[in-house]
């Protein structure tokens, strides 16, 4: 008998109910996948454990260069100049109105 009539029997026989085989066909399977999964946690712990887990390379950081007081100076203008714009064309929020209280709404400053 060639092997794709056997396999073709094999997977036809499950059309015919046996349960002691389909029992012990999920007992197996369920074993499987439990020692599978079990396996899996323990490398997941003993990798943790020995830290190859969180291993990473050491970056050399590069040394910062110092600034100067005029590069200070420069950045603080030209934060002070945004702050002054946006104080300068800082707008009213727009008049929402509740109807329940009526004539009780007025435009507030942002």
């Amino acid at each position: 008998m060639n092997i794709f009539a056997r396999i073709k029997r094999f997977f036809s026989s499950f059309t015919r109910p046996k349960p002691a085989r389909d029992w012990l066909l999920l007992l197996f399977v369920s074993a499987f996948v439990f020692v599978l999964s079990a396996a899996y946690a323990v490398y997941l712990y003993i990798g943790i454990n020995s830290g190859a887990a969180f291993s990473g390379s050491i970056e050399v950081q590069t040394p910062r260069v110092p600034l100067t007081q005029d590069e200070l100076d420069s950045l603080f203008n030209a934060y002070q100049s945004r702050r002054t714009n946006f104080m300068a064309h800082s707008l009213t929020a727009p008049s929402l109105i509740d109807p329940t209280k009526a004539g009780t709404s007025s435009p507030k400053k942002l």
